[in-house]
């Protein structure tokens, strides 16, 4: 089910990239990402203005990503490393302001906003809020949350674990690999380590968690563009 990523969301020609992709590739792609905004490492290595999560660039995009049903999976940090113990994370808004824009748009938001030398003490409650308020929010499990907040040192988090049952639709876990850049064994170690967290929810919430969830939200094909959307290449 491939992705397409590599956006700028500071261009406002991004939306002319994906639509050039999409048509170079006809029914090939099924959504959007991972497509990034704040994240510490590579942020500060970044040319430039850091793409907001609310850009009007990006805002385009995930217009268009509705209108096609493509899920956008974006990695936006939550906050800052410099402020990680802030009670206020400093770029929640900028996602919440994204999806109250575009609330026809189905928002992955990549690690529940945590990257490196992050920690939030109320993650769980602050995520329990969002997907509350926003029905178009999804949460992919990956990486160092997953490592550094769910399941930290083998140990499954209970918080985690009756936050996920309460909302059994909403999550998903993935393997944070991207192609075909790991060997097999590598992958495989990285998606049997949710074992953990499988075997300690309800079945039926597993399957969704483990499968389910994130194949409900693709597209029933690779998306084609329709005559309005073709750009001249």
């Amino acid at each position: 089910h491939p992705f397409l990523c590599g956006i700028n969301g500071n261009d406002m020609l991004a939306l002319d990239h994906v639509k050039r992709v999409i048509q170079l590739y006809p029914g090939m792609w099924k959504g959007i990402g991972e497509i990034f905004s704040h994240h510490d490492i590579v942020s500060w290595t970044t040319y430039g203005e850091v793409p907001r999560t609310d850009s009007e660039a990006y805002d385009m995009v995930y217009k268009f990503a509705a209108k096609y049903k493509m899920p956008v999976n974006i990695h936006s940090n939550i906050t800052s490393s410099a402020s990680a113990s802030s009670p206020l994370p400093l770029f929640k808004n900028q996602m919440e302001n994204a999806m109250r824009k575009n609330h026809e748009t189905t928002f992955i938001w990549a690690h529940v906003g945590i990257s490196n030398s992050l920690h939030v003490d109320n993650l769980p409650e602050i995520a329990a809020e969002l997907l509350d308020t926003y029905p178009n929010l999804y949460f992919d499990l990956s990486w160092l949350v997953y490592d550094n907040e769910i399941a930290k040192n083998g140990e499954l988090s209970q918080p985690w674990v009756a936050l996920i049952e309460k909302y059994p639709d909403r999550f998903m876990i993935g393997s944070d690999f991207v192609g075909h850049f790991k060997p097999v064994e590598a992958y495989r170690k990285e998606i049997r380590k949710y074992d953990l967290l499988l075997n300690a929810l309800k079945p039926t919430t597993a399957v969704k968690v483990a499968r389910e969830n994130f194949l409900r939200l693709l597209p029933s094909k690779g998306v084609v563009l329709q005559p309005e959307d073709r750009i001249a290449l």
